[in-house]
């Protein structure tokens, strides 16, 4: 009977594609709108000036313009990557390309043209194009591929979930997505497929233990599809004679829960919630310098379920607060193997690619070790959130990144690279044009993330405790940057102070009406601002507005 069944699937199949296929033709002959192409878009501005679209960010288009002829007797060092090239919340001021060109320059005595190629968001596949582009396009004396944190996102692993759930032979879905009306077909099967997964740009479920794993039997399916990626691309690019390197990406797991958990097996409700209380406790154990209290917890939660990506998270905190940092990095590498929707490279992507590198023998670019040896958290201020570098982390990997890179790509400065040529960290955003305040404001920036987590993590204290320093000394009423604001307008909520959360809100609304209403889908997805937001007796306009709760 099952054998039956397959083969009328796959005839439904095999018709539908031929089906499929007329229609294609008859569009292509009508010449009715088509998507976007998954190639790279570009246009021509100037006299041999590219403009590139890379990607997108909050709906709007995210381009690079660039010469598509190198300066003369420069280095053209492309990068292609995702949100951590692209620069995130300092895009347009600095960054690691940036850094780079100031310290290759230096150590070579060589023009460097270093161009970026990135947007938010982008996973490895997109990644690819952008630098197959670059091969083609920009003439240049290396690429380097920065990927591996998008690779569990939601948008970047619908087609693997459809082909989970259709029950057709490996590969026709794929197949079917060739053609439009086959694209829409998939994305009519997703409802069934994702099962309530997070969808991208939405707020994640408040509880931060899912009730289960949706991503662990995608798992394999991803990081074959990563390796089979990068693979292509390396074969590629030595096919082209262009010089290829890839980069480990940099996590932030020492300071950052992960985004999301999930119980590894089926437990009852009692069960789950008994297990957030364990680890609450557990939590506040550790901030307390209660650590055999916070063992005998830890114990007890291994017993009901040891494979949840926050437990990990804690466990190396606990392993931290005993001065067993090499122990507490490999549980942080744990944590985001198993975090049910990861925005941090995993040990497992980063296997994968290093793999490739030695496969390949390409040079392999690792900024862990450097950001490992920095100051310990809340004095460095390396990261903004999970992954991405504030200015003076960013100037850390470029250092890393450009000493490896000298010496390959001008033979003859080996004899003179070494560490201490680098330029420091202030002396590199001197030399790339970034001004003390744009410094300063990325060092800020860097209490976003902990202002996140404060809502989300198990002990808030911790991060509040860095929010809270960050916000002292500020003017609540002198103009501001808009995450002031927002911080200072969460915390007038959780500290209970009614007035400052309606006033603030007030002025959040008429200074930044985006953030304002952003605020409003935040406050309805984290328990801790819902449950404040009742006892204060206060509703949130359509606007983000905070106003009294009418009787």
């Amino acid at each position: 009977m099952r054998s039956r069944t397959r083969h009328r699937l796959l005839a439904l199949g095999v018709g539908g594609l031929v089906a499929l296929g007329v229609a294609e033709l008859a569009l292509r002959a009508l010449d009715l709108p088509r998507e976007a192409s998954t190639s790279v878009e570009f246009r021509t501005v100037g006299d041999g000036v590219l403009e590139v679209r890379c990607g997108e960010s909050n709906g709007q288009p995210v381009t690079t313009v660039v010469a598509a002829k190198k300066p003369a007797g420069a280095l053209r060092v492309v990068f292609a990557g995702d949100s951590t090239i692209h620069g995130f919340v300092l895009a347009d001021r600095s960054t690691i390309p940036r850094l780079f060109d100031a310290q290759l320059e230096h150590l070579t005595g060589r023009e460097v043209d270093a161009v970026r190629l990135a947007a938010p968001g982008l996973d490895a596949t997109q990644v690819a194009a952008l630098a197959r582009f670059a091969a083609d396009a920009l003439d240049p004396d290396a690429i380097v591929v920065y990927t591996g944190n998008n690779e569990f996102l939601p948008a970047a692993t619908e087609t693997l979930r459809a082909q989970r759930a259709v029950a057709l032979p490996d590969g026709l879905v794929t197949v079917i997505e060739v053609t439009r009306l086959g694209r829409l077909f998939v994305r009519a099967l997703q409802p069934s497929v994702t099962g309530g997964l997070v969808a991208p740009g939405t707020t994640a479920p408040s509880t931060w233990i899912e009730p289960e794993s949706r991503t662990a039997p995608l798992r394999p399916l991803i990081l074959e599809r990563f390796a089979e990626t990068l693979d292509a691309l390396a074969r590629d690019l030595r096919d082209r004679g262009t010089r290829l390197v890839f980069a480990v990406p940099v996590s932030n797991g020492r300071e950052y829960p992960p985004i999301q958990s999930a119980f590894s097996r089926a437990l009852d409700e009692r069960t789950q919630a008994a297990y957030r209380e364990r680890l609450e406790r557990a939590a506040r154990a550790i901030s307390a310098g209660s650590l055999d209290v916070a063992g005998t917890e830890i114990e007890a939660l291994r017993a009901i379920d040891p494979d949840v990506a926050i437990l990990r998270h804690v466990e190396a905190d606990w392993a931290r607060a005993r001065g067993e940092i090499d122990v507490a990095r490999g549980l942080d590498l744990e944590a985001w193997d198993l975090d049910e929707n990861a925005r941090a490279a995993s040990a497992s992507i980063v296997a994968r690619i290093v793999a490739t590198a030695q496969r390949f023998e390409l040079p392999l670019l690792d900024a862990r070790a450097a950001i490992e040896r920095a100051p310990s958290p809340g004095e460095g201020g390396l990261f903004v959130d999970h992954c991405h570098p504030t200015v003076l982390g960013q100037a850390i990997v470029a250092a890393e990144w450009a000493l490896v890179l000298a010496p390959i790509l001008v033979p003859e400065s080996s004899a003179s690279v070494s560490r201490d040529r680098l330029l420091t960290p202030d002396e590199a955003c001197a030399a790339a044009g970034i001004e003390p305040a744009a410094l300063r404001e990325s060092q800020e920036m860097k209490f976003v993330g902990d202002l996140f987590y404060a809502l989300t993590a198990p002990d808030p204290e911790p991060f509040l405790v860095r929010v809270r320093a960050q916000l002292a000394g500020q003017d609540p009423t002198a103009p501001t940057l808009r995450h002031y604001v927002l911080a200072d307008l969460v915390l007038g909520l959780l500290d209970g102070d009614r007035e400052r959360a309606i006033e603030r809100s007030a002025r959040l609304v008429r200074e930044d009406p985006a953030t304002a209403a952003r605020l409003r889908a935040m406050v309805f997805g984290v328990d801790r601002l819902r449950q404040k937001l009742d006892a204060l007796g206060l509703r949130v306009e359509d606007d983000g507005r905070f106003l009294p709760r009418t009787p």
